[in-house]
């Protein structure tokens, strides 16, 4: 009997040409369905809770695929890990109920962004942090931050390629984390656009460097007007986290990440 199976798929993105199969670049959905049909040996789609970007890494990716599996569902990740290249790895895998799907049953994500304020590159950094090369003001980056909270249209924090009609979308979450030199910008909300969060990112950094003015983010938000706000940073330290299933998953997440920022 065909089962529909969920998978946990973390992943290393800086040598993948994004999450979405190309033909002839190198791709995780790609790699995944490659191996699993090689184990199946038949062809099987996979399907992702949405695209992340070449460079763009996850942790917590969640997709599905229906196969007459042969055998037990608990030893797909082991299957599937010891046929897989090294930066991809199937964390997990459970069987779903047939009427759910992996993107429109999503109820949100959380994606984290880091970077780092050093005069010198890091080597052994520079395929997962972004270096800033300016001085930067975390407390009025993390002031300006709030006005991302609440459902608005982002149609000004989106890429020109954005293909999505509907560019409204709530943030329920940000926060901003810096320990010496080291930062990390976290972010939750129903959705994202293309480029979304490395676009809010950019804004932050230009206000945090006087390059733009600390009420901007509302002034885009109230003109959707995507030149005034930031660049577009790269994708090296953007991270897919989690993606939210339920109303009360994403709640508990809430919760606890609330809970940390007012003890940190």
């Amino acid at each position: 009997m065909v089962k529909r199976i969920g998978i946990l798929v973390e992943y290393d993105g800086a040598d993948f040409y994004g999450w979405q199969r190309q033909p002839g670049f190198r791709t995780v959905q790609g790699e995944i369905e490659k191996m699993l049909g090689k184990i199946a040996k038949t062809s099987i789609e996979i399907h992702g809770s949405g695209r992340t970007d070449k460079g763009v890494h996850a942790r917590g990716q969640f997709a599905h695929f229906d196969w007459e599996i042969p055998i037990k569902i608990e030893d797909v990740p082991r299957a599937l890990n010891s046929q897989l290249p090294g930066d991809v790895v199937i964390r997990e895998a459970r069987e779903l109920p047939d009427e759910f799907h992996s993107r429109y049953h999503c109820k949100g994500k959380m994606y984290r962004y880091r970077f780092y304020t050093d005069k010198t590159p890091r080597a052994m950094e520079n395929r997962y942090a972004m270096r800033v090369r300016y001085s930067i003001d975390a407390e009025k980056m993390r002031a300006a931050a709030q006005d991302f909270i609440g459902t608005y249209d982002y149609k000004g924090f989106t890429s020109a390629r954005c293909d999505k009609e509907n560019t409204t979308r709530t943030i329920y979450y940000v926060d901003l984390q810096k320990r010496g030199s080291d930062w990390e910008f976290v972010v939750a909300g129903s959705g994202f656009l293309y480029n979304m969060v490395r676009i809010m990112v950019g804004t932050l950094i230009d206000i945090g460097r006087g390059r733009l003015d600390t009420d901007i983010i509302q002034q885009v938000l109230t003109t959707k007007d995507r030149t005034l706000a930031g660049k577009t940073v790269g994708p090296q330290g953007l991270t897919l986290e989690k993606v939210f299933y339920s109303d009360e998953e994403r709640e508990n997440w809430l919760t606890q990440a609330n809970s940390y920022g007012e003890k940190r």
